[in-house]
């Protein structure tokens, strides 16, 4: 069990197999100066190797971790592992690397310790003769791999956040993509628009006919031609939005495949530097709130006017009543009944029309 938590967590570090890093290479370098060693290297062990992070003084990449001196650190985190003549150690005396290239005697390795108690590695410094560390070279050989180990430790963090920060702009790349309207940031500069530096996909439905690599580079050409005489009224409104520290809104007409559409620009603008704003806003498609806006004026003009005259008709009948005391009761009712009977079906006529409307309205 403790083995696997060790390996999870040399896993969690994502660092086998990664480039040289020139901040640890100096630790190494710094080890081997303290120690009077040639050789110094960082290494991580996983379940089958120990690579080296860091390496001065030998071309070996790697190591079996059975030839491993560094793996007799696993189980000790607080102690610095010194072998003063690898020949006269049991240990190691068979050892491959010691009968071998790069014919170690000398070893001492410090362990890299995480924040969950495991040990990474080691930060160790070898010799191809016999020799003793000082108790001062063997303190300054652990506090660096604490400050190496603080150094790889900076790093998972930044990787940690550097993933979750790409994840969560995939994330919202892909909201942005699939929201019903156009999400935008741009760069004002000296009260013109300068260019923008990010906008959704989504302007390609709204715009189909544009260029994105024209908006680009010429987004006021661009926002123009889209806009005609409202562009000037667009540049008017985000200036006066800075000033009054005030979000914008304003809504356009242009010309689609068949009828008018109706769009609606809104947002905000911060400053970042005299002379300098940033604009973060959005475009929507507001056409069937117009289209309702349309329909309910034509209900209320139809209203006022359908049922103006018979209406009217009820007012003159009822001053002829006024004006003629001896109309026959027989015929006054007969033309009442009549008159109401008019303002009754338009009134139903009226109502038969705005329920087809509003049910078109909810079609949308």
């Amino acid at each position: 069990m403790i083995v696997n938590d060790r390996l999870a967590d040399v896993e969690s570090y994502n660092i086998l197999d990664t480039l040289p890093d020139h901040e640890l290479d100096e630790f190494t370098q710094l080890a081997s100066v303290i120690c009077g060693s040639p050789i110094s290297l960082i290494t991580i062990l996983d379940d089958t190797r120990q690579w080296f992070k860091s390496a001065k003084g030998t071309s070996l990449k790697e190591t079996p971790i059975d030839e491993s001196f560094c793996q007799y650190s696993l189980n000790k985190p607080e102690e610095v592992l010194i072998v003063n003549d690898a020949l006269k150690d049991d240990r190691f005396k068979t050892n491959r690397l010691v009968t071998g290239n790069p014919n170690i005697r000398f070893y001492a390795g410090a362990p890299l310790v995480t924040s969950k108690n495991n040990v990474l590695g080691t930060l160790c410094v070898i010799d191809t003769e016999p020799k003793e560390l000082t108790a001062e070279q063997q303190d300054a050989l652990m506090i660096l791999s604490k400050k190496a180990m603080e150094a790889i430790e900076s790093k998972k963090l930044v990787s940690q956040q550097s993933s979750t920060i790409s994840l969560n702009t995939r994330r919202l790349l892909k909201i942005t993509e699939n929201v019903p309207s156009v999400i935008f940031e741009m760069t004002i500069v000296d009260n013109e628009i300068n260019r923008f530096e990010f906008v959704s996909k989504g302007i390609l439905k709204f715009y189909p006919d544009i260029d994105p690599e024209q908006l680009i580079r010429d987004p006021n050409g661009v926002l123009a031609e889209i806009m005609q005489f409202e562009f000037q009224r667009l540049k008017t409104a985000i200036l006066d939005s800075w000033l009054k520290k005030e979000p914008f809104l304003i809504d356009y007409m242009i010309m689609g495949n068949t009828e008018p559409l109706w769009h609606s620009i809104s947002g905000y603008v911060e400053k970042r530097k005299p002379g300098e704003y940033t604009v973060y806003g959005s475009i929507s498609d507001v056409t069937k709130h117009y289209k309702y806006k349309n329909d309910i004026d034509q209900i209320i003009f139809d209203m006022s006017h359908i049922l103006r005259e018979p209406v009217d008709a009820v007012v003159n009948l009822m001053q002829q009543v006024e004006n003629e005391p001896s109309l026959n009761n027989n015929d006054l009712h007969k033309n009442m009944r009549l008159r109401v009977n008019e303002l009754d079906e338009c009134s139903l006529s009226l109502i038969r029309q705005y329920e087809e409307k509003k049910a078109n309205i909810y079609k949308w």
